[in-house]
């Protein structure tokens, strides 16, 4: 087909496809809508999967780091490790040039000048 052809098709259906919409403009409004919407969610999707999983953490060699959880054999649930089993890794481990231990935030109360606050608190 040339291209005088092709190009001379898709201007009718374009105008065919305009004057479909011309016809029915509720049908126009909700599949554009639509389309937005989808658009807009992929695009949303997109940007957390790709901040998330694609671009490198900011350290440097950030391809290097390890992450150990602790867990209970024969189960597939994880948890954090006690003090005593990372010193126990710590001491007898030889293949990390460094290690770090951390547990997650949590709440305490401190009372300490003023009153009582609630405070985080993080082991490390």
């Amino acid at each position: 087909m040339p291209v005088t052809q092709w190009l001379d098709q898709f201007g009718q259906d374009v105008k065919m496809g305009l004057r479909q919409l011309a016809a029915s403009p509720g049908f126009a409004a909700v599949a554009i809508l639509l389309l937005a919407l989808g658009i807009g969610a992929n695009a949303a999707v997109f940007g957390v999967l790709k901040s998330v999983l694609l671009d490198s953490l900011p350290y440097a060699d950030a391809d290097r780091l390890v992450r150990i959880n602790g867990g209970v054999r024969r189960t597939p649930q994880v948890g954090p490790l006690t003090a005593a089993t990372v010193m126990e890794i710590r001491a007898r481990q030889r293949s990390f040039a460094k290690s770090a231990a951390w547990d997650g935030l949590s709440d305490v109360v401190v009372s300490a000048g003023g009153g009582p606050r609630v405070a985080q608190r993080s082991w490390v």
